[in-house]
């Protein structure tokens, strides 16, 4: 029998299992309708609360971006980052990162923007007021 040690308990917590997914259209649909989001000149990142006690990551990796291989390296760039960063997240929120049109995936500076993009989205998720960004509110009120 083998016996489990903490290492191996550390390993199986950083993993990237099923449930820490969003894999369902109707889930992805309810982040979109949110309209939660933060960005940089990379990646966009929008949140939703989920109801769980984790979150949640799904890509969204438009063809856009590139070629086949460049879009998988992306996922696996974003995939990875959400593993490595799981902890700085805040919970019960699902993700939905989008990386941008003509942008090299960078590892290290998107381990450090995806946590922050995150704060920053839930952060307009739980206030109202900062929903919407001036830009948008002056173009809403402008049309009226």
């Amino acid at each position: 029998m083998v016996k489990k040690t903490h290492a191996a308990a550390a390993f199986k917590d950083s993993s990237f299992s099923r449930k820490l997914r969003i894999r369902k259209a109707e889930d992805f649909r309810r982040v979109y309708a949110e309209q939660c989001r933060a960005g940089n000149g990379a990646i966009r990142v929008l949140a939703a609360e989920n109801g769980l006690e984790h979150s949640r990551l799904g890509l969204s990796v438009s063809r856009r971006v590139g070629s086949a291989c460049f879009r998988n390296r992306w996922k696996r760039i974003l995939r990875e980052v959400f593993r490595l960063t799981r902890a700085e997240l805040p919970g019960g929120i699902d993700f939905v990162v989008i990386p941008l049109d003509g942008t090299e995936p960078d590892f290290h500076s998107i381990r450090q923007e995806l946590p922050r993009l995150a704060r920053l989205a839930v952060k307009r998720l739980r206030d109202p007021d900062l929903r919407r960004s001036p830009r948008a509110v002056q173009k809403r009120n402008f049309r009226k």
